[in-house]
C-alpha cells in the first residue's frame, strides 16, 4: 500500500496474528475492484483490495549492557 491514499479499512477476518482486512484506496489501481465514483463518498474513483496480514502478538527490545 506504499505511496496510494487509504480512505478506509474493515477487518473481515481476526485470529492471533492473522487477519484478512478489505482496504479502500482513491484512485484507480490495478489488482483491486475500481469502483466509479457516483458510488462512493469520496466522489472520487476508489479502488477496494482485500489483503492478508501478519502482525506480530508481541514485541520486545533486547538491550547489549
Amino acid at each position: 500500500m506504499a505511496n496510494k491514499e487509504i480512505l478506509g479499512e474493515q477487518i473481515l477476518y481476526k485470529q492471533g496474528s492473522f487477519e484478512r482486512a478489505k482496504v479502500w484506496v482513491r484512485g484507480k489501481h490495478p489488482g483491486g475492484k475500481i469502483i466509479s465514483p457516483d458510488k462512493t463518498w469520496s466522489g472520487d474513483w476508489e479502488t477496494e483490495f482485500e489483503e492478508t496480514r501478519i502482525k506480530p502478538i508481541k514485541t520486545f527490545i533486547v538491550k547489549d549492557e
